[in-house]
């Protein structure tokens, strides 16, 4: 598993590339990276699953486990798998109870609607 950040939006993209095994390394690694970028004052997250080629159901809780971290914190996280059908680019509202959405565009709007809600 690789590990990329960037800033798009006001929100920080995590894109998480290769395969996720849920490993103890690999939620050390996503662990400390969360925790450094939240350290700098960002609690808007999406994590990117476009660029994973497997993962299994430790990884999938991880995942999860990284999530309800971050909301714990008073932060604010969403996945992003983007479809290749059937994407549009509506603002519906049942977005704002999702937790993976299809674009990052969407998921920037949702976040900053959460976050404004708080």
């Amino acid at each position: 598993m690789e590990l990329t950040s960037r800033k798009e939006g006001g929100v920080v993209v995590v894109d998480v590339i290769g395969n996720v095994s849920g490993s103890t390394d690999e939620e050390n690694e996503l662990t400390s990276m969360m925790s450094d970028i939240s350290s700098r004052g960002e609690s808007l997250f999406i994590v990117n699953l476009d660029n994973i080629v497997s993962f299994d159901e430790l990884g999938m809780r991880m995942l999860l486990r990284v999530c309800t971290s971050v909301h714990r914190t008073g932060g604010h996280m969403v996945f992003v798998r983007t479809m290749a059908e059937g994407t549009g680019d509506s603002n519906s509202s049942s977005d704002e109870d999702r937790l993976v959405l299809d674009s990052v565009h969407r998921a920037i709007k949702v976040l900053k609607r959460r976050s404004s809600t708080k």
